[in-house]
């Protein structure tokens, strides 16, 4: 995978922590922002980061992981001259096989995991919303 290293030291209150930021990108569904979305037949995602936050204080270490990607489904998205290009979800039968694919990766790599959409649900991507919400909510 590649991705970004950066290291600070924090000072709050006088006392001192080295903060550690670590980003990686998943080299498995590499490409463009919307020229390649959604999942793969494997479960991986497009456009998959992981970042993990670590600090550091008198010798204790503290870790978050935090991932983030594509929505784990089969869809698309064409990029055009306006601003938010159409969503299209594929009518495909095994949508829950590539999402629990998908999450069998995830729960692997990290243990319990905490999903949060960031699925935009305001003006005229409230019904490709809505379709994504439908499609994911019986397989959480």
């Amino acid at each position: 995978s590649s991705g970004i290293n950066a290291e600070w030291p924090l000072r709050p209150g006088g006392k001192t922590f080295d903060f550690v930021l670590f980003s990686r990108r998943n080299l498995n569904r590499i490409g463009v922002r919307y020229f390649v979305r959604g999942a793969d037949d494997d479960g991986n995602v497009a456009n998959n980061v992981e970042t993990e936050q670590i600090i550091r204080h008198n010798g204790q270490v503290a870790s978050h992981v935090n991932t983030r990607g594509s929505i784990p489904l089969y869809w698309s998205q064409r990029s055009n001259i306006t601003y938010k290009p159409f969503v299209k979800l594929f009518n495909k039968e095994n949508q829950k096989d590539v999402f629990v694919r998908h999450m069998q990766q995830q729960i692997a790599l990290y243990g319990k995991n905490i999903c949060v959409s960031l699925i935009d649900d305001k003006g005229k991507k409230k019904e490709k919303s809505t379709d994504c919400d439908s499609a994911l909510i019986p397989l959480l």
